[in-house]
C-alpha cells in the first residue's frame, strides 16, 4: 500500500458534458464540515488518485463542462482511515 488513496464513483446520470469532479474532504464528515480539496479533476474517468491523504471523509460531485452548474449530486460521504 503506497498511502494513495483512490476515490471511485459512478455517477447515477450518463456523462453528458463532463468536465471532470469536484473532491471534498471533511474530518468529521458533518455535512456542513467537508471543504474542498480539488476542484476539478480535468477527467471523466470513474477514479482519481489523491497524492495526499488524511484520515477523515470524503466525497464527489460531477462538474459540467460548460462551467454552467454543477451536475448530479454529492456521492455518499465514505470514510478513510489508515
Amino acid at each position: 500500500m503506497t498511502g494513495n488513496l483512490i476515490i471511485m464513483w459512478k455517477y447515477p446520470e450518463k456523462p453528458f458534458c463532463l468536465k471532470g469532479f469536484l473532491i471534498q474532504f471533511s474530518k468529521s464528515g458533518r455535512f456542513d464540515d467537508f471543504e474542498t480539496i480539488v476542484f476539478d479533476t480535468k477527467s471523466i474517468n470513474n477514479f482519481y488518485i489523491l497524492p495526499k491523504t488524511a484520515q477523515g471523509w470524503y466525497r464527489i460531485r460531477a462538474l459540467d463542462f460548460f462551467d454552467m452548474e454543477i451536475v448530479g449530486p454529492y456521492s455518499v460521504p465514505k470514510l478513510f482511515q489508515h
